[in-house]
């Protein structure tokens, strides 16, 4: 409540995330409650397509990889809609290629996206949880 109120003092804002809007947050503090409920939510949702696909070819392209344009729809539709999973996806890829000196195509790739799923790579790297939000 006074780190609020210090900072909104100050002219300066308060960026805050959570899993959860203020709305379900258990506050016992009215006043904080009342700033809690009257500020702007922006929510963060999974990538689209074309934003996915442009990541998935920069990574590539690191990688000084050229994949087939089929290959980046293929996997559009068969992976886990993050940046971390993409991350992982093309760098199982490119270490199956190089290790067994294969081209990159939709075998290899199939392969990479179920050992990346198996070691649970396939999903967000999140902090560990607080025991909530401050009262």
């Amino acid at each position: 409540f006074h780190l609020h109120n210090h900072v909104l003092n100050f002219g300066g804002r308060l960026l805050l995330t959570a899993e959860s809007p203020p709305s379900r947050w258990p506050l016992t503090l009215a006043d904080l409650e009342s700033r809690m409920q009257a500020t702007q939510l922006a929510r963060l949702t999974p990538p689209d397509d074309a934003l996915l696909a442009a990541v998935l070819l920069k990574l590539f392209r690191d990688r000084q990889i050229n994949p087939p344009p089929a290959l980046i729809e293929w996997l559009l539709k068969r992976m886990p809609r993050s940046f971390t999973a993409a991350r992982h996806i093309v760098a199982e890829i490119d270490g199956r290629a190089l290790a067994e000196q294969r081209p990159i195509g939709r075998g290899l790739a199939r392969e990479a996206l179920n050992s990346v799923a198996q070691r649970g790579e396939d999903t967000d790297t999140r902090p560990p949880k607080l025991s909530g939000p401050p009262t």
